[in-house]
């Protein structure tokens, strides 16, 4: 396109070009950018979303009162998402063993990402290095490598051989229905807490992972370690009963400090 338009003598372009390799997305294959957004589109995301709720003509009281619907709003969408990746199944399209154990670990945003590759795997085949004994497997195209999921190529392969199970190894945890706590105890602890307890709770998850993950291969022993924390949850909704919601009225008047006026007879 330089030589095209003779922009040869642009210095600014000229530069840009020296250093392809940082920014032009061919070159970027090998890296790790899966889920990356650019600042803008990030920014316009949210800009966009509480476009809906606010406006620059509110009062103080309006916009903290349409923000906080705003916020309950996303988390409402959040849980239902969390809820349909959960407890729904999403229609597949083959009678692939491998299509419906993606179906069962990602959740159904990137689980239509995944099923497009292995619909397209029918179809569409590149170089691929596959070693069945170590479930080794690596592609041309970079998709994995690029956005940490496995591309159509490397179903067409699986398919090919037989593969049934989805390998464990290939499996980002950012993408599973388990990739957040169902209640993250982290996003609760307040300031005043200190990194103390943000600590003991980081703990806690890491020894319950590893634990697991120790485990996963002794299903005897898993179902014993489960039954003992199910023990222990029982115990602590008993030690630490859950606190009743706080009324969004009762923070307004306190903001305010006014008492919300009693309904006449």
């Amino acid at each position: 396109m330089i030589n095209e338009f003779k922009l040869d003598d642009n210095k600014c372009l000229d530069d840009m070009f020296k250093i392809r390799e940082s920014w032009i997305p061919a070159y970027l294959r090998d890296e790790a950018m899966a889920g990356l957004m650019r600042t803008t589109s990030r920014s316009e995301s949210e800009n966009h979303f509480f476009g809906k709720w606010t406006s620059p003509h509110r009062t103080l009281v309006e916009f903290l009162s349409h923000y906080d619907t705003a916020i309950e709003y996303q988390r409402y969408v959040e849980r239902k998402n969390d809820h349909d990746s959960r407890y729904r199944k999403p229609v597949l399209k083959t009678d692939l063993q491998l299509e419906k154990k993606a179906s069962v670990f990602y959740t159904h945003t990137v689980f239509y990402d995944v099923q497009e590759e292995i619909y397209s795997s029918y179809t569409h085949c590149m170089s691929v290095d596959f070693c069945k004994s170590e479930m080794e497997v690596k592609c041309s195209c970079k998709h994995y490598e690029s956005y940490g999921l496995l591309c159509r190529h490397i179903f067409y392969v699986f398919r090919m051989n037989s593969i049934k199970e989805f390998p464990w190894k290939y499996l980002n945890k950012r993408w599973l229905k388990n990739a957040k706590p169902y209640n993250s105890a982290v996003t609760r602890i307040n300031v005043e807490s200190g990194l103390s307890l943000q600590s003991e709770v980081f703990d806690l998850y890491e020894i319950f992972e590893s634990t697991v993950d120790r485990l996963v291969n002794n299903m005897d022993k898993l179902k014993i370690y489960k039954d003992e924390m199910n023990g222990l949850l029982a115990k602590a909704k008993i030690d630490v009963p859950v606190l009743p919601k706080i009324n969004s009225k009762d923070v307004m008047s306190s903001m305010l400090g006014v008492k919300e006026p009693k309904e006449k007879k």
